[in-house]
């Protein structure tokens, strides 16, 4: 049986709290288009790197390999900051909040993780990497701009460990089941 896997960093209850305050005040306002989907805070989260479908006999190999980064990667703290869309403003499909302080560390502990899985057979996105947590998504393309304008926020985040999540996919959206959590140590 396969798992449907992917790395990131798990928000802590007072960064998802503080979005969650954040994204409520654009909503009331209502400066959310129509259609525009909030997820369930407890999906909110930083991806490292998608790895699809893994089968169970690999799993401990990789968690392995995450807790071989875990020891060499040391904890910073990161900036969540402001809002952005993919794959524009003008016609978003996805909204979130990014970095303005640790993305470079992000990114760096990314780029760790996915030399770790390549010696499993995994292969690294092509485009860089851009440290976000989506919180909403659209199924129609819409314009964001004022949701991006009235959104504020500024949320200091320790990141102190990388999780390893299964992704349960239904017709209500996805649900994330951590499997594993590996302290960063370096």
């Amino acid at each position: 049986m396969a798992l449907r896997l992917f790395i990131g960093i798990q928000l802590d209850d007072t960064a998802r709290a503080t979005l969650a305050s954040a994204i409520e005040r654009v909503r009331v306002a209502g400066l959310l288009p129509k259609g525009a989907r909030v997820l369930a805070l407890d999906t909110w989260h930083i991806t490292l790197q998608f790895l699809g479908d893994v089968a169970d006999e690999q799993v401990g190999a990789l968690r392995d390999a995450l807790a071989g980064v875990a020891a060499r990667a040391p904890a910073f703290e990161a900036q969540l900051s402001g809002a952005g869309a993919f794959p524009a403003p003008r016609k978003a499909r996805v909204v979130w909040t990014g970095l303005t302080r640790g993305a470079a560390s992000v990114a760096a502990l990314a780029r760790e993780v996915e030399q770790a899985t390549r010696t499993l057979g995994y292969t690294a996105e092509e485009r860089e990497h851009h440290p976000h947590a989506t919180w909403a998504r659209l199924r129609e393309p819409a314009d964001v701009r004022a949701a991006l304008a009235g959104f504020a926020l500024e949320h200091a985040l320790w990141v102190r460990s990388i999780a390893l999540f299964r992704s349960h996919l239904s017709q209500a959206g996805a649900r994330y089941e951590v499997l594993d959590r590996f302290a960063l140590e370096g």
